[in-house]
């Protein structure tokens, strides 16, 4: 997700729906217009434990289906889903 983005003056290479908000005599500033959501919500969440032996997942698969976010082991750390 970019919400600004930066572009010598003489870039014709803007990114859709950014507008220029702030120019110098070299560079203009552009903010997104349509910027996308930082997370999405979900309804699930699964363990490792959980997905172990499930239909069409290889042994030890380390993922979600979708909807939710996986726990890992490691330092508590999450593994959202995309």
């Amino acid at each position: 997700m970019v919400n600004y983005t930066i572009l010598a003056r003489e870039d014709e290479n803007v990114p859709a729906f950014f507008e220029p908000i702030l120019e110098s005599e070299n560079y203009i500033v552009y903010k997104n217009q349509l910027p996308l959501p930082f997370v999405r919500s979900a309804s699930s969440a699964y363990s490792e434990e959980s997905l172990a032996g499930a239909p069409g997942d290889p042994p030890g698969a380390r993922h979600a289906d979708g909807c939710g976010f996986e726990k890992s082991r490691n330092a508590g750390s999450a593994t959202a889903s995309a």
